[in-house]
């Protein structure tokens, strides 16, 4: 970048948070770009260079190159100001001055400045990191951008960092005067899928209770914070948190998620069984029959099972490691060409003997072909000879 910063006299830096975590030892794959002049144009030349995957955003004056594993965002300075709280900012170019005075907190107002070999750091944000303190600059800023409360929540739990004191009182000036419920909903559940991203996801959603944010945005639904930096090896870790989060919601409570976010429908599904099994779990006992768990899991998503596993009791936890572990990979090694073979014309009767048959498997009963084989035969003459099955 500095050969090309020579070439182009192009001024180009590196901000937020690839710098932050730079600073913090802390691995970041994500590269922010910010160039006084023609983003777009610098980042055509950078491709030729690193011969990446290079999108360009015409709308927006952006573009991105994804390399090897980084992805490099590559924008035009910009100052921007807001027409009314929580719009959407109002954009123009500028130097990297101004474009760093836009940032939201101190520890991302740091920027590399590339043909200088220099650290820019306006507003002390080295020294909040050395601190670990989330600080903003401007009064304004969680009225402008109430998303930014979120972000100061996350970066405050990712990092361990404590708000400082001013910051704190913006915040909550910010939350007392109604500001998040100018966001969009949109908005607001998204910050919330970032919460659930993180590996203190508790510590975050705790601050965000204590900030009295969880009734601005979920009402009388009373949050979950118990396990839920668990993660499960296989499935949909977001989803899975996203169940644990609301693990004691109700049937109203679904009600008001499904009313106010746009939820995508795997979300609202999952909850709803989620809801349901629960209520079925007081059936659930050391000695229960095969039949009635498999049953009672056979349809149940495997992040569901794992946020019911995960908080209830010994004797639930064992039931369902028994139905991931065994019953569930139950199948059949006879089908419907074999009752045909035995001699039975097709017909409504074999779905009838094929379950009766994976019946007697999950039950124990039978283990192998042959011996599924021979109840098959056994069901096929009986019905043959007009007996009930």
């Amino acid at each position: 970048m500095k050969e090309i910063c020579r070439k182009t006299n192009i001024k180009c830096y590196i901000v937020g948070g690839f710098i932050r975590d730079f600073f913090l030892g802390v691995k970041n794959y994500d590269i922010d770009i910010t160039i006084e002049g023609n983003g777009i144009e610098f980042a055509k030349i950078l491709n030729k260079y690193i011969n990446g995957t290079l999108k360009v955003y015409d709308k927006f004056k952006t573009a991105s190159i994804t390399a090897e594993n980084y992805i490099i965002d590559i924008a035009s300075a910009r100052c921007e100001y807001y027409k009314y709280p929580a719009a959407l900012p109002v954009v123009k170019f500028s130097d990297i001055k101004e474009d760093i005075a836009r940032r939201d907190f101190t520890i991302n107002m740091l920027a590399y400045d590339v043909l200088n070999d220099a650290i820019i750091d306006y507003y002390n944000g080295l020294k909040d990191l050395q601190n670990k303190v989330i600080r903003v600059i401007n009064d304004k800023s969680f009225i402008d951008d109430p998303t930014r409360i979120f972000r100061a929540l996350r970066y405050s739990g990712r990092y361990g960092f404590k708000i400082d004191d001013k910051t704190d009182i913006l915040i909550k000036k910010a939350v007392n005067g109604g500001f998040i419920k100018k966001l969009s909903n949109d908005r607001i559940i998204n910050e919330i899928f970032l919460f659930l991203k993180e590996n203190k996801t508790d510590l975050i959603i705790e601050s965000m209770i204590s900030y009295g944010i969880q009734k601005e945005i979920f009402d009388n639904i009373k949050l979950n914070i118990k396990k839920i930096n668990s993660t499960i090896n296989n499935g949909d870790i977001i989803l899975y948190r996203f169940l644990l989060l609301f693990y004691n919601i109700d049937d109203k409570g679904i009600e008001y998620l499904l009313n106010r976010y746009n939820l995508r429908r795997k979300y609202i599904e999952a909850l709803k069984e989620l809801l349901l099994t629960k209520n079925n779990l007081c059936f659930l006992k050391d000695n229960c029959d095969n039949i009635y768990i498999y049953n009672t899991f056979k349809n149940i998503k495997y992040e569901v099972l794992m946020a019911i596993n995960i908080s209830e009791d010994v004797t639930i936890k064992k039931i369902i490691n028994h139905y991931i572990n065994h019953l569930s990979h139950i199948k059949l090694t006879v089908n419907g060409n074999d009752i045909r073979n035995a001699g039975l014309n097709p017909g409504p009767v074999y779905s009838i003997i094929l379950q009766k048959i994976f019946n007697a498997k999950v039950q124990g009963k039978i283990k192998n072909h042959d011996e599924e084989l021979n109840l098959l035969k056994l069901y096929v003459n009986k019905v043959k000879k007009g007996e009930l099955i």
